[in-house]
């Protein structure tokens, strides 16, 4: 398996029901540990710049799939989209690679931020 920690993992079970693209992801771990670190398997985030990464396996390994054998941690599932979705519907837990997870937040303006900002617009207070 892969050693680079380069997926965040997308929970189903806790993300929001009638998700559709265009919503924020609920992710695994609350926050980002160092690569000497252990991994954070406690708690979610929808902000994915908070949100642990991961190496393929590291479920496996920390005997998750024991108990709950339905995360899909061998293999990312690629694009969000509609390959995302069928993922969604078969697996409680995806792994998807960070960059993905990002340009998906940056396309629907997803970053608190941004949500903030338009906000504020709305309001015009900007």
């Amino acid at each position: 398996m892969s050693e680079e920690r380069n997926y965040i993992a997308v929970s189903n079970k806790h993300t929001h029901r009638g998700w559709k693209c265009g919503d924020a992801l609920v992710m695994w771990g609350y926050h980002r540990t160092e690569d000497d670190e252990p991994r954070c398997f406690a708690r979610y985030t929808e902000d994915p710049r908070k949100a642990e990464l991961y190496a393929l396996g590291d479920f496996t390994e920390h005997g998750y799939n024991k108990d709950f054998a339905s995360i899909k941690d061998d293999a990312p599932v690629g694009e969000i989209g509609y390959k995302f979705c069928k993922k969604l519907e078969e697996w409680d837990t995806v792994l998807v690679s960070e960059e993905e997870v990002m340009a998906y937040y940056r396309v629907f303006d997803l970053l608190p931020e941004a949500q903030w900002k338009a906000m504020m617009r709305r309001k015009g207070m900007m």
